[in-house]
């Protein structure tokens, strides 16, 4: 015959004489630990609740030492578990999300020497905010019984802690990003799937603004090309103002976490001299000697269209930009004293490839790369008005950093 042991006749008392012991009830608040808790760097996405019993935690004696009493939450599970964690663990640094699904908390007594100890078990496994897991542990902790309810609350907060803490190490960092990288689900139960319509929803460290708004600057590069039939000099002159630095700025509102539309306009600069340019009469004679003296600023203003893709976590921005608007070009040339405005504009058209990296909820960096083209026909010197034989290509390249605000 089998043995009947005492957790199985505390089992089935608990279930089928539910209204008998009801009114005995001990209840633990997981509130004040009074303990640190260990550093991870994890924080506590949501939690689950997998156990096979789930209206109560644990079965003692009452205060009184008579009647059996069921131990509880002060709360609900899921409530007080979260509200509890998430204070011990919580979001920031740089931490990364995880989920804890509780297969098994159980607090019970047990006697040894003449004592009587708090025994608490506890399964966790742990999963990505993905829901693959990626981490499972089982244990249990005894403790002294020396003031009732209150040991076995220090008991099972202890275990908690415990828990958390085998997730410090580089070897579960691996397992963690393996995982999450990975296209294997865990799906347990159908609990388990309905909950994580709630937790995937909350997934991401930073959820996407409607509005943005970006500040940059960097190196530009003109595409025009230089004549073959140039002095030396005078070819390394137009190279150096082929070269220059940028500032942008753009506005984006988003109708949708990918498509926003807005305004983007930047502008470009280069300078160069040309030393010792003689100037000579019509019989060759030279009159006086100076440096040309260039400064050639191109300014663009336009309607623009961004495509955004957001990672799963939401700190990385992945920006893809185009646009169409006015290009204009302005140039002051030197001479002996002398000075010429030169200016121009045509339609410009440009496309832009960038990656934002949120710092926090309003603040990210940028790295961006970007074309802008366009070309003149025509230009105005000093007011008067010359057709260009061949048009003047104004397309550029720009490579920028900045930064964005998300206001």
């Amino acid at each position: 015959m089998k043995r009947i042991t005492l957790p199985f006749v505390l089992f089935w008392l608990s279930v089928f004489s539910f209204s008998a012991i009801a009114q005995n009830n001990l209840y633990i608040e997981l509130k004040n630990p009074g303990i640190a808790p260990p550093d991870v760097d994890y924080y506590i996405l949501d939690i689950l609740d997998n156990r096979d019993v789930q209206s109560l935690i644990g079965m003692s004696k009452s205060d009184d030492g008579g009647e059996i009493a069921m131990i509880k939450l002060n709360s609900d599970f899921h409530s007080e578990l979260m509200d509890f964690m998430t204070t011990a663990f919580p979001e920031g640094g740089g931490k990364s999300p995880v989920i804890i699904s509780f297969k098994k908390m159980w607090i019970s007594e047990f006697e040894k020497g003449g004592e009587i100890y708090s025994h608490c078990d506890l399964t966790m496994m742990f999963l990505t905010p993905k829901m693959q897991q990626f981490y499972e542990t089982t244990f249990s902790n005894d403790r002294k019984l020396e003031n009732g309810i209150e040991t076995h609350r220090v008991n099972l907060i202890r275990s908690l802690f415990e828990g958390v803490g085998l997730l410090s190490g580089p070897d579960i960092q691996y397992q963690y990003f393996s995982a999450l990288n990975s296209k294997e689900t865990t799906t347990e139960t159908e609990d388990t799937i309905v909950a994580t319509d709630n937790t995937l929803a909350s997934a991401r460290k930073y959820e996407p603004h409607n509005t943005s708004l970006a500040f940059r600057g960097g190196y530009t590069y003109r595409f025009a090309e230089i004549p073959d039939d140039l002095t030396a000099d005078y070819e390394d002159h137009l190279k150096r103002l082929k070269n220059g630095y940028n500032l942008g700025a753009d506005i984006h509102i988003f109708s949708s976490e990918k498509n926003g539309f807005g305004i983007s306009g930047s502008m470009n600069r280069a300078k160069s001299t040309l030393p010792k340019v003689a100037l000579t009469d019509d019989l060759g004679n030279i009159l006086a000697i100076g440096d040309v003296e260039e400064d050639i600023s191109m300014y663009y203003v336009g309607p623009s269209y961004m495509s955004r893709l957001v990672n799963s976590m939401g700190n990385v921005h992945f920006l893809y930009t185009l646009t169409a608007g006015y290009y204009a070009y302005q140039e002051e040339m030197s001479f002996l004293g002398e000075s010429i405005d030169i200016k121009g504009g045509s339609i410009g058209f440009g496309m832009s490839a960038g990656i934002d990296f949120l710092a926090s909820e309003n603040f990210a960096l940028e790295a961006q790369v970007s074309v802008l083209m366009g070309w003149l026909n025509k230009f105005k010197i000093d007011g008067q008005s010359v057709d260009l034989e061949e048009s003047e290509n104004l397309s550029r390249i720009d490579l920028t950093l900045g930064i964005r605000l998300f206001p």
